[in-house]
């Protein structure tokens, strides 16, 4: 990588020195380090370095996977989420065989592990896709570095810059008005120059699992059952169903009564039949959609977060991974190479 115009991809063996007017990156592979410290001091998102390490790998690396996973890129350059076991963080692994590729991160505000499934995808695993609609699961287990009220941290989909393409205001509306039905406590802005459709944790996840440390449960199994009784009041009383539990906490007055207790271990496990990965399409009854001629070559999230501006934590995740797909390989080289991001 001797020029100017190469797009550098930070893979799990490449050393790269990348110089502009302004910036100087030595970027490494830091995720062995005990100590993680910030790669990068100040580097804007559209500086000519940041982009460069931004950038896709070249198809030849993707294999037959039609789907890239990483860590999202600034946090991990800042050093605000990095891996524990020593694996790349720039490719992140996913389906069989599930035991050996669990993530274990940790970022400012949590330390856990994750396991990610994918329908339609190499290796997939069969066995927990069977006779399920799923086309998508993943796991996140793990503590809390702080106490954190339950309704400050939120799920869903957060991007960088606009999205592209989208219908008239007025139609886009009338469906968020059908969604906000189904979630009365989802924030958004779909019109803003970063978007975000964000809902509260609790009120989202599929299933949920709140133990003591060492009665958790294995997120390698094919399946993780509600158990939510240590979240405390009315939970600690009767049993709560998941579907009970999701209506409850889309309440903020609910959801203002229970915090996150750093000595308990959380396990989060999403999974959807929407979205297919493999696809990048938004499957409906009688029809789907290419999500790729929205994003801008931008990637899907997959994301846990404290989004409160009155606490000192707003913004801090619990996890960001960010999804692509082969087809974005050529949009988002001509995008890492225009003068403003």
């Amino acid at each position: 990588h001797n020029t100017e115009e190469t797009l550098v991809y930070d893979s799990e063996d490449t050393e790269s020195t990348l110089n502009s007017e302004s910036d100087e990156l030595m970027l490494k592979d830091n995720n062995r380090m005990k100590e993680p410290k910030p790669v990068i001091k100040d580097i804007k998102r559209d500086s000519p370095a940041f982009r460069k390490v931004d950038a896709l790998p070249d198809i030849e690396q993707w294999g037959t996977n039609p789907v890239w996973i990483r860590m999202d890129t600034m946090t991990r350059l800042e050093r605000k989420q990095w891996r524990t076991d020593g694996g790349s963080e720039s490719r992140l692994e996913y389906n069989e065989p599930v035991r050996e590729n669990v993530i274990h991160f940790e970022t400012d505000l949590f330390k856990g592990k994750a396991v990610i499934r994918f329908r339609n995808c190499p290796n997939e695993p069969a066995a927990y896709f069977k006779g399920r609609r799923r086309k998508q699961q993943w796991t996140v287990q793990g503590q809390f570095k702080k106490r954190v009220p339950t309704y400050q941290v939120v799920t869903g989909y957060e991007f960088k810059r606009k999205v592209v393409n989208i219908p008239a205001r007025w139609i886009v509306r009338s469906g968020l008005k059908v969604v906000r039905t189904l979630a009365p406590t989802m924030k958004e802005n779909i019109f803003s120059d970063a978007p975000y459709f964000l809902n509260p944790m609790l009120q989202t996840v599929q299933a949920l699992d709140v133990s003591y440390p060492g009665n958790e449960p294995d997120i390698t199994k094919n399946e993780i059952e509600e158990n939510n009784s240590l979240l405390g009041g009315k939970f600690s009383k009767h049993y709560v169903s998941r579907g009970n539990r999701k209506h409850y906490f889309a309440s903020l007055t609910n959801g203002k009564k229970f915090d996150f207790d750093p000595s308990l271990v959380y396990t989060f496990d999403f999974y959807e039949d929407k979205f297919d990965p493999s696809s990048f399409k938004l499957v409906l009854p009688f029809m789907s959609f290419d999500i790729c001629k929205y994003l801008d070559s931008q990637p899907i999230s997959m994301i846990g977060k404290v989004w409160d501006e009155d606490s000192e934590l707003n913004g801090s995740y619990l996890f960001n991974f960010s999804v692509f797909h082969k087809s974005q390989i050529a949009s988002r080289k001509l995008k890492m190479k225009e003068p403003q991001v």
